[in-house]
């Protein structure tokens, strides 16, 4: 069964990654729910969505995408973690699966899940406001410096966001604030709100 599973997710994988048309792959089970441990909004959920359209398409299974943002992941890979191996529910996540289990946030490891396929790739880019006095990592790091506490950094603490949130702010010393600010989709909507200076 698992080796059909992989099989049948890999196949599926490539029609994503190709874009060529294949015909319908066998799947094992007649349901399947995707859990994305974020909330609606963000780029793990959207990535999820398209996936579970092509999935549904080219598999003939029902799709559901069920959102389990609670404890930074730790709920939805609990509830994979917990299911039957029938390929009924899969998990969708990114880097933080090594993030959330390294700082002690999330009990699940990745030798816990049995990876399938890589369904995007992209970089993170940080941003800020279109006045703020400083337009490059230097001239945000001397800026920080030069004024403590008033660059705010949002977050996800645990997740791969923190660590890059701590490189960017080791280049200021430590004068810049790193805080939590949730999930993707929180974090964009608290920006634009200017909650914070720069989020990615």
């Amino acid at each position: 069964m698992k080796h059909m599973l992989t099989a049948a997710a890999f196949a599926i994988a490539g029609l994503l990654s190709t874009g060529m048309a294949f015909a319908q792959v066998d799947y094992p089970a007649d349901s399947v729910r995707i859990m994305v441990p974020a909330a609606p909004g963000g780029s793990t959920d959207v990535d999820a969505r398209i996936f579970g359209d092509y999935f549904q398409k080219h598999s003939g299974s029902s799709v559901a995408i069920v959102n389990q943002p609670a404890g930074g992941g730790v709920v939805a890979a609990q509830t994979v973690a917990t299911s039957p191996a029938d390929g009924s529910v899969l998990y969708i996540w990114h880097a933080a699966v090594h993030t959330t289990n390294l700082s002690g946030q999330s009990p699940f490891a990745y030798t816990d899940l049995t990876p399938l396929a890589t369904v995007a790739e992209y970089n993170d880019v940080y941003a800020v406001r279109a006045d703020a006095p400083y337009s490059t990592l230097p001239e945000l790091a001397d800026h920080a410096r030069k004024n403590p506490d008033s660059v705010t950094i949002g977050s996800q603490f645990g997740g791969t966001t923190q660590v890059k949130g701590d490189a960017i702010n080791a280049l200021s010393d430590g004068a810049m604030r790193v805080v939590d600010a949730g999930g993707e989709s929180d974090r964009i909507s608290r920006f634009w709100a200017s909650r914070w200076t720069s989020s990615p």
